[in-house]
Formats: C-alpha cells, structure tokens, sequence
C-alpha cells in the first residue's frame, strides 16, 4: 500500500514539474482567480445572514423592540443569527428608523450578498478561463517542440494518429482540469467548513447526518474517479485510433480511389467510431451522469432525514421554525461545497490519466545530444569509421568505413534493403550509429550543434513532401530570411522556373497538401529548389528519380548535373542511369559496402554491379556508357 502511496505521489510530482512551466506565466491571473473565487465563497456565505436577517424580520421581528441587541449570553447559532444580524443593523441605522426601512433593507443585503457571490464568482471562472487556455497552449506548443526533438527512431515506431490525439486532447484534458482543481480545492473546503461550523453550533445530532451524507460523497467520488481513469485513458487511445484511420486513408486518397476501398475506410473508420462511441458514454456515465445522480438522490435522502428530525426539534422547542429553513439551507451548502470536492477529486483522476499519456512522450529521451561548436563549412572530407547501427538488436548497416572528399560526386547502389538510406539519414545524423563515428574535417561531428551541421547539408528524397503552401515558400522552407532572388536562382537551377511561371498564380501559387496538385517531376524539382536554395556545401540524392517517367528524369537529371558543380554530392540510387555523373560507385549488400570503383572498372570484373548492370540492361532501360553517355 505504501509503495503505491508512493508510486501515486511521485506520478502527481511529476504532473506539477510539467504543469508548473506551463502555468507560471498566468501565476498573477490564478492568483487573482483565487482570491476572487474565495471572495465569492464568502459572499455565498453572508448570503445566510442575510437570509436570516430577512426571515427574523418575516416573523416580526423586524422592531427595535425585538430585534435585539442579543445579550452575549445567547449562544450564536442558526435560531438566533436574525437577531444577531438585526440588531446590529438597528445599531448602524439606529433606533428611529421604521421597521419598513429594515425590512427593505434586509432584502437589499439579500439580493446584494446573492449578486455579489455570482459576480465574483463569474469573474474567477473567467480569469481561470484564461488561464487554462493559455497554459493549454503552451502546453501543446511546448509538447510539439518536445516531438521534433525526438529522434527518428522514436518516429518510425510511432502511430502519427496518437501523437496528434496526445498533442491535442490530452494537453486539452489537462489544461481543463487545472483551474477547477486550483479552485475548487481551495474554496469548496471553506465554504464546507463555515457551513460546518454552524450547523455544528446549532445541532451536532443534526450535522452527524450531513457529515455522513458528505462522507458517502466523497466516498462514491473515489469509485467513480477511479473508474474515470481508466475509462479517460481507453478514450483517448481509441481517439488517436479513430485519427489513425482517417489520417491514412486521406492522405493515400489516390490508393484508396485507385482499387475502390471507400468502403473499406468508411467500415474501418466506423468500427473505430463506434468504439470511441461506447467508450465516451461510458466515460461520461461514470464522470458526471451517475455521481451527479447519487449526489442528488444523497441530498434528497439528506434533506430529508434533516428534515424529520429538525421537525421533532422544533416540536420539542429544541430549534425554531427559522433556525430549521436556515439549517436545511446550510445543510443544502455544505452538500454542494462535498459535491464541488467530489468534482475536484474525479478531476484528479482524470488529471493523472490526461498527463500520464503527455508525460510517456515528454519522458523519451533526446537520443541525439547537441553539441556546442558551429560547423562553419566544409573543408576536406567527411569520414565514416567502421560505422554499425541497428533498428532493433540486428545491425541493419556495418561495418562501414569510407572517406569522402570535397568536391567528389560518391554513387551508392545497391538492391532494397541494402543500407543506402539507412547510410544517408547517418550522414545527417537522424540517427547516432550504435559503433564507430563520422569526422567532418577531422571532427567528430557529435562535437557540433545539430542545426548548424544540418545546414551543410540540402537532401532530395524519393518522397519528396512539400507542404501545404505557395511554391515560393516550399522553397524557401526553413529559412524564412531568403530573398526572392535567392528564391528564383535556386529555381532557375533546378530547372523549375519555367513551369512555376506557367502556374496560375505563379511562385504564390498554392501546392496543395503533400504537393499534390504538381506532377512527380514538378515536385521532385521544387524538392531540389529547396535543397539549394541555401547554397549547402553537401547534397544528397537519395533515389530522387526512381519514381519518375523518362521525361521527368531527364529534366531531373539536368537539374541534378546544375547543382552539383560546386557541390560535393552522395547520390543514392537502384537505377544505374542516376549514376552517370558519380566519379565513384560504391556497391552495398546487406548493410556493407561490397565493391567500389568507377562504372568501367565495375563493369569490368564479376560482382553485384554488373548483376544490376545486367539485369536493368534486360529490362530495357538505359545504361550508363563509360563515356558518361546513355546506351538506348
């Protein structure tokens, strides 16, 4: 039992280190909340007094004569509190007043304190309103940041759907229930003591009754909250389930027309549907609707079993007819401010099911370590030793070694599965291989911040993602201070300018999500646009035309010959023809490099190269001739 005390106040430790950031900022507003909020308590708690005072002045005690003052003998409780507030109200307005004007009065100072409790009220759920929203937002800010941070290998096991359900309702779940537990934590507790406190001073037999009533509260609050969390957890994994599902089938709309699975995804995306249906009503049955029924049915049972025995008390000449109306209003009070709690506590609950999800992604560790040196430029060459890396507990890649220099074009070939990408994304350090290092100029490049050693770099994929914006600004990407010209040269060389200014709206023009509105070769030519626009020291091709037609390569290909001039450049490929402009080949087989020369020293002796030679010269594709010229 102890060690899940602690195990639940370590978890709750390690909420408030991640709130706390988040909500120092608004500090001043939740204050403020607070204070209003406890204001509001206390208005809500002279509202009795008023309505004391309003029922002594019903039953005709609104004179001088019998309003008091109450002699400091008579004990101060719900029978006697009209008296006690008439006469000190006889005693500010004095004694000539009519009983007509206290009476007007006495109702003023009713509605007055009633006005006063909700406006107060108001303006504290108001202020912690923001608060929730704006800590909210940092959150989801601050959360993002974290996720780019992670490294890749986190990524490719990661369904995108639940990172988006985590981002969004969960950082929303937790940003909700932080001001009602600031709140309601503090003002709730005091308004059930002072409504406590005078039951008690009236009728302890009485308040053991309410208290038992308030205990069984607390008490189903505990169940119900319990249940709460799991259910809150289970909604939030079917969310990101049902996001899932929608997320791919949009964004592989093209497939899903192509072989007519529309109604495959709509029966997919239903079956999530009515999971996360099933799920939602049984997370809001257990949340609000059954502890909102037992609460209320606790009270009736409550008011009731007051009411009985107050009537007996009042026979017996025990409590008045006006201290039993005041006591079941008190009693009312004290059962809203447990209610209140109650919420509070199943808000805890779902608190600590909303942030254990945040705080999985906030704790995964930022494999890829900063460094504190600025990579400046590219001088001699980039070295790999003896690297080995794995994605699981095999080596996918290794050991590999290999030096390239600057100003040298390096092709890697290989069939799929070989390592050529796995060796590109090492290059750029997506990844920190399991052995060995790789040196830039003699420098470990673990020695240089990530950003600064990335800029050396412009990289081509074979999926090439543009995002949902103008041409101008997929090419400008991540460099917002490019000029225009900047913007047109890279263009211009990476032989786009001419379609770009055939588009409707030229470089404003919109290119839909994933690029989707250009061809294959437009995109691919956008991506090298991007590539260069930086003017990088190093690119990587990494099959950048596998997937295009003839006619498309060939513009490629001369965009691709443009760029590297002044460039040192890897080009990764499967088909051969990429590969007439590499001054050296390198040949990969199940993560090693297994022949490296030139095309014509390949081609010349047995191996995997000539294999590949063969096998594509088959197919009917075009080789590469030793003149760097293409053989129909």
């Amino acid at each position: 039992m102890m060690r899940n005390l602690r195990a639940r106040l370590g978890t709750l430790a390690a909420i408030w280190t991640f709130i706390w950031p988040r909500l120092k900022p608004y500090l001043g507003r939740a204050v403020l909340g607070t204070c209003l909020s406890v204001v509001a308590a206390v208005f809500g708690v002279l509202s009795t007094l008023a309505l004391a005072s309003l029922l002594e002045v019903l039953k005709g005690g609104g004179s001088p004569a019998t309003a008091g003052p109450v002699g400091a003998e008579v004990l101060f409780d719900l029978n006697t509190m009209g008296q006690y507030v008439l006469g000190w109200l006889w005693g500010v307005l004095g004694r000539t007043h009519e009983p007509a004007a206290v009476t007007r009065v006495v109702c003023g100072l009713t509605v007055v304190t009633i006005v006063l409790a909700v406006v107060f009220s108001l303006a504290s759920r108001w202020l912690w309103l923001t608060v929730r929203i704006g800590s909210g937002r940092r959150m989801q800010v601050d959360l993002f940041e974290r996720l780019l941070q992670l490294p890749m290998r986190f990524h490719v096991h990661q369904k995108l759907g639940s990172l988006i359900s985590r981002l969004h309702i969960d950082v929303q779940g937790v940003a909700h229930i932080i001001p009602i537990l600031c709140d309601t934590l503090i003002r709730s507790p005091l308004m059930l003591l002072a409504f406590a406190w005078l039951l008690i001073r009236t009728s302890p037999s009485l308040t053991l009754v309410t208290l038992a009533a308030a205990a069984l509260y607390l008490a189903g609050t505990v169940y119900f909250g319990r249940l709460t969390r799991r259910l809150t957890v289970a909604f939030s994994r079917t969310s990101a389930d049902l996001i899932s599902v929608a997320q791919q089938a949009l964004l592989s709309i093209r497939v899903v027309k192509a072989f007519c699975a529309e109604p495959r995804e709509v029966q997919r995306l239903r079956d999530e549907a009515d999971d996360l249906t099933r799920t939602e009503l049984r997370s809001h049955l257990f949340e609000k609707e059954l502890p909102d029924a037992v609460h209320r049915v606790l009270g009736i049972l409550t008011l009731g079993l007051v009411g009985l025995e107050a009537s007996s008390l009042v026979v017996r000449g025990v409590l008045s007819q006006q201290g039993m109306l005041l006591f079941l209003w008190a009693t009312t009070g004290m059962l809203y401010s447990a209610s209140m709690c109650g919420k509070a506590i199943i808000g805890l609950y779902v608190l600590s099911a909303s942030a254990s999800r945040v705080l999985e992604l906030w704790r995964v560790p930022v494999a890829i370590t900063d460094g504190i040196e600025t990579a400046s430029g590219f001088h001699e060459s980039l070295v790999l030793q003896e690297l080995q890396f794995g994605y699981g507990t095999r080596f996918a890649l290794g050991p590999v070694s290999l030096r390239i220099r600057k100003g040298e074009v390096v092709g890697i070939v290989g069939p799929s599965g070989a390592g050529k990408s796995t060796l590109a994304d090492l290059l750029l350090r997506l990844y920190e291989p399991a052995v060995g290092r790789i040196a830039l100029d003699g420098r470990d490049i673990r020695q240089f911040t990530t950003r600064s050693y990335r800029r050396l770099f412009g990289v081509v994929s074979q999926e090439c993602l543009l995002v949902n914006d103008t041409v101008r600004n997929n090419i400008a990407y991540g460099d917002p201070a490019l000029t225009e010209e900047d913007i047109v040269r890279a263009a211009q060389i990476a032989n786009a300018h001419g379609f770009i200014s055939e588009l409707p709206q030229g470089y404003d023009t919109l290119v839909g999500d994933r690029g989707v509105r250009l061809s294959g070769g437009q995109r691919q030519r956008i991506a090298i646009a991007r590539a260069i626009v930086h003017r990088p020291v190093f690119l990587i091709f990494d099959e950048a035309t596998s997937s295009l037609d003839n006619e498309s390569e060939r513009l490629v290909q001369q965009a691709i010959g443009r760029v590297i001039q002044q460039c040192t450049a890897v080009i990764i490929a499967h088909r051969l023809t990429t590969l007439q402009m590499a001054t050296r080949i390198l040949v990969m087989d199940q993560g090693q490099v297994v022949q490296e020369g030139s095309h014509a020293e390949l081609l010349g002796r047995p191996g995997l190269y000539r294999r590949l030679y063969e096998s594509q010269l088959a197919d009917g594709e075009p080789m590469v001739e030793e003149a760097g010229q293409v053989e129909p």
